[in-house]
């Protein structure tokens, strides 16, 4: 079972909700320690270990940083023997680490795609991002090429061979990427179970943020109505209340206007009250507020200006 079904369900089978950054105790960085030994590098366990990120280092992919998620093992069959699942298993990303030294030797030997399309046939499905830093450095001290050059030749990369891109100048900028690309791959299963639960309802009542209004049954249908009166331009707080003192629904008030010849003023001598206490003062919701409801909750016309 994947770390998302582990996650997502509770002890009687019921679907949790994930929270974003719940993935992230999950995940664990595999670092190619001889990105460590170059000065881009040297700050980057100290900056994963204070952010509360997993990671752990090998020599046997050079200037690769990769992914893994911790899953639940299982008793599986392997020939004759019974064996538990592998703990942790890839992700589908990789960043590969180049030097502008080293990039610039690649397209001056015009191997770059080839290296980059051996990279590709090793791991096969895998979204590989190639960092290239201190272009600025090398393009100060060398005569040969420029950043035309390297940006020209990682957007042919990018457009024809499908692989992405960024430059990066100092070891804070590659701890920010790090820790970028293990936060978004941590949340995966919690951005596929908010797309799943958008295929199963229309986005706006989905209710997955505090702006939301929480409705069961009919509980919340008059903050909700409440709510939605006090996202339209003028209508303050306390306006809002004064509506729906004396239409207390939004079907209360299309029927008012459908049974009224005189619509557009409808709302305009409803009293609104401001503040409360012996200070507290009375205005009335107005023509123009009057006129700009009844037209937005009665037009058909798409195209009408409120």
């Amino acid at each position: 079972m994947s770390s998302l079904g582990r996650v997502a369900k509770t002890k009687n089978g019921a679907t949790k909700k994930l929270k974003s950054g719940d993935g992230l105790k999950y995940i664990r960085a595999v670092i190619d320690s001889n990105i460590l030994t170059e000065n881009i590098g040297q700050s980057l366990l100290t900056n994963l270990e204070s952010s509360g990120i997993n990671f752990v280092t090998n020599g046997t992919t050079k200037g690769f940083i990769r992914w893994e998620r911790r899953r639940e093992q299982q008793l599986v069959q392997n020939n004759e023997n019974v064996e538990l699942s592998n703990k942790f298993t890839d992700e589908d990303f990789i960043l590969k680490i180049l030097s502008a030294r080293e990039l610039n030797e690649e397209i001056e030997q015009e191997s770059i795609i080839t290296t980059m399309q051996r990279i590709k046939t090793s791991y096969p499905g895998k979204k590989i991002t190639i960092l290239v830093y201190g272009i600025k450095e090398f393009c100060r001290k060398s005569k040969n090429g420029g950043r035309y050059t390297f940006e020209t030749k990682l957007t042919e990369l990018q457009v024809l061979h499908n692989f992405n891109s960024r430059l990066i100048e100092t070891s804070a900028d590659l701890n920010i990427t790090v820790q970028q690309f293990s936060k978004s791959i941590g949340d995966i299963p919690f951005k596929k179970q908010q797309s799943e639960l958008s295929d199963d309802q229309n986005f706006f009542v989905i209710n997955d943020n505090r702006d939301c209004v929480s409705v069961k049954g009919k509980t919340g249908l008059s903050s909700l109505w409440q709510h939605h009166l006090t996202k339209l331009p003028l209508v303050a707080l306390e306006t809002a209340e004064a509506i729906i003192a004396e239409y207390p629904m939004p079907r209360v008030l299309l029927e008012a206007y459908g049974n009224n010849p005189d619509g557009p003023d409808l709302l305009e001598n409803i009293p609104v009250r401001r503040a409360g206490g012996p200070l507290s003062s009375v205005r009335r919701i107005g023509p123009e507020l009057s006129k700009k409801l009844h037209a937005l909750y009665t037009k058909n016309d798409p195209n009408y200006i409120l």
